[in-house]
C-alpha cells in the first residue's frame, strides 16, 4: 500500500509544472521611478493639488495641535516628559511626512 502512495505522489509531482513559465518579452508595463511620472489630466491632478495644498496642511497642523509632534520628539528623546493626548501615537508623524514627501510628485515639472 506505502509503495502505490509514493508512486502516485511521485507521478503527481512529476506531472506539475516546476516553474512559472516566463513573462512575454512584449509585455507593455515596465516599472519607472517615481519621479518620472507626472499626472496632469483634469481628474488626478485637481485631486493632488487639493491634497497638497489642503489636506496636508490640515494634518500637520492637527499633528502639532494635538500633540503628536511634541509626542514623536520625545520618543526621540529631543524633548522630556510624559506623552500627550490619550495615547502616545508617533506612527501618525510618520505618515504624515510621508505624505508630504509623495506631495509634489506627479506634478507637470515639479517634484522632480
Amino acid at each position: 500500500m506505502n509503495r502505490v502512495l509514493v508512486a502516485a505522489v511521485a507521478a503527481l509531482l512529476a506531472a506539475a509544472p516546476t516553474a512559472r513559465p516566463a513573462p512575454p518579452r512584449d509585455y507593455p508595463i515596465r516599472a519607472v521611478p517615481i519621479t518620472a511620472v507626472t499626472i496632469d489630466d483634469g481628474f488626478w491632478a485637481l485631486k493632488l493639488e487639493i491634497n497638497r495644498t489642503v489636506t496636508i496642511p490640515h494634518i500637520l497642523k492637527e499633528n502639532d495641535d494635538t500633540g503628536r509632534v511634541a509626542n514623536f520628539e520625545k520618543a526621540a528623546r529631543r524633548k522630556s516628559g510624559p506623552c500627550e493626548g490619550r495615547s502616545c501615537p508617533r506612527s501618525s508623524v510618520t505618515a504624515s511626512a510621508s505624505r508630504c514627501s509623495f506631495a509634489g510628485r506627479g506634478r507637470s515639472g515639479q517634484g522632480r
